[in-house]
């Protein structure tokens, strides 16, 4: 029994910490290619993004 309440405790505080982050930072988490667009390089060459973007099919 104290195993399942370890487990829920541990899930509503990882709910808690993703719904905080949400409020703080106002917008959703970011995808691999978003996070690496900060480093300088932009977005790496197979993102789906950027080739969507760019209007390239593959």
């Amino acid at each position: 029994m104290i195993e399942v309440l370890l487990a829920l405790t541990v899930i509503a505080l990882a709910c808690l910490g993703l719904g905080l982050g949400y409020l703080v930072k106002g917008r959703g988490l970011q995808t691999s290619c978003e996070a690496t667009a900060c480093l300088g390089k932009g977005m790496c060459p197979t993102c789906p993004r950027r080739l969507a973007r760019e209007g390239n099919d593959g």
